[in-house]
């Protein structure tokens, strides 16, 4: 059961040899030639950017994101891309999971999935999403994105007025 790792540094045919050898000296091997087609270039770094080098999103908004593999002669199937998007734990409750609140398609459509009002009514002021594309599982990029609960301009409303203390009344006849 002992596994051996080929690494081929170039195109071309390799010719691999095993041999073992019994206790007694008896030897017996197994000889293989296999062909090297092509060797692929491995991703080394993935840039993320948004159309626009937008760095905010509006409630219900969706922004356009693109990634770059570098480098640039990467194989093939290494310039594909998945795309993911997450966030730290501000966002109201009731959005049990990610693509309640935000997605991201496959080709980089980010989209938010929730109102401004959902957002302010629950004391969220913006929330910073991460948006992450990774090839293969080799390497990844991330993007910082804010998504802005409150109107351009739009001051703190007040605090709402606390709720009365309840009142007992009692009664004896």
């Amino acid at each position: 059961g002992d596994t051996f790792r080929f690494t081929a540094n170039a195109a071309g045919s390799a010719r691999i040899r095993a041999t073992v050898e019994d206790a007694a000296g008896n030897t017996a091997y197994i000889e293989q030639v296999i062909q090297v087609l092509e060797l692929a270039t491995v991703p080394k770094s993935v840039t993320i950017s948004a159309a626009g080098n937008a760095q905010t999103i509006q409630p219900e908004g969706k922004l356009q994101m693109s990634a770059t593999v570098q480098p640039a002669d990467v194989s093939d199937d290494y310039k594909k891309v998945t795309w993911t998007v997450s966030w730290p734990n501000n966002i109201p409750p009731w959005y049990e999971n990610y693509s309640d609140f935000a997605s991201i398609d496959q080709n980089g459509l980010l989209k938010i999935n929730v109102s401004r009002g959902a957002l302010t009514d629950y004391g969220v002021d913006s929330v910073v999403l991460t948006v992450t594309a990774t090839t293969k599982n080799i390497v990844k990029g991330t993007y910082k994105v804010t998504v802005i609960a409150k109107e351009q301009g739009e001051e703190p409303g007040p605090d709402p007025e606390p709720d009365p203390e309840p009142q007992i009344s009692l009664f004896l006849f």
